[in-house]
């Protein structure tokens, strides 16, 4: 029968000064996107080079609204709504959204007035499971940790703290 491949993933866990954490497929490198917007805590993008064109968003930003309800109401989401569920990410109540066309699963989380956001393609392969991989090792972990990258293939495009 054989082992089924995402058990053969390697890890690396990847730790965001602006205070989470969580473990993505060692196959993937992490680009720090520099975004001006004081309101974007942290802004990465997950990237595979045997799946060019398609990433693994992570957002973290500012938000007035109180739960994530409220939020969706407030933001319509693009694309055909397929499925929709209850979840728990980093010890937060939250949603996991199945679209189609463009197919893209987003999970999200609203928490003290921040929007946690964890995009991918919907490809019921690869990106599913490191989607899954990353929402299932999300946690919070206090702010202003410096990531030390613990060898991770992280590229550090630079930057800026707004104190």
């Amino acid at each position: 029968v054989g082992t089924p491949k995402e058990s053969n993933i390697k890890s690396v866990i990847y730790e965001d000064e602006s205070g989470f954490s969580f473990q993505y497929p060692s196959t993937l490198g992490v680009i720090e996107k520099d975004v001006k917007d004081p309101t974007v805590y942290s802004s990465l993008e997950l990237s595979s080079k045997d799946h060019p064109g398609e990433k693994l968003v992570v957002k973290i930003t500012d938000t007035s609204s109180a739960t994530i309800n409220k939020w969706l109401k407030e933001n319509l989401q693009t694309g055909n709504l397929a499925n929709s569920a209850e979840i728990v990410l980093g010890g937060m109540s939250g949603k996991n959204l199945e679209y189609t066309n463009p197919s893209r699963s987003l999970v999200l989380a609203v928490d003290n007035g921040i929007l946690y956001r964890l995009e991918a393609p919907e490809d019921g392969s690869f990106w599913t499971q490191a989607l899954k991989m990353v929402s299932e090792t999300f946690q919070l972990t206090g702010g202003t940790k410096t990531s030390n990258g613990g060898g991770a293939s992280v590229v550090d495009e630079g930057e800026e703290i707004v104190e």
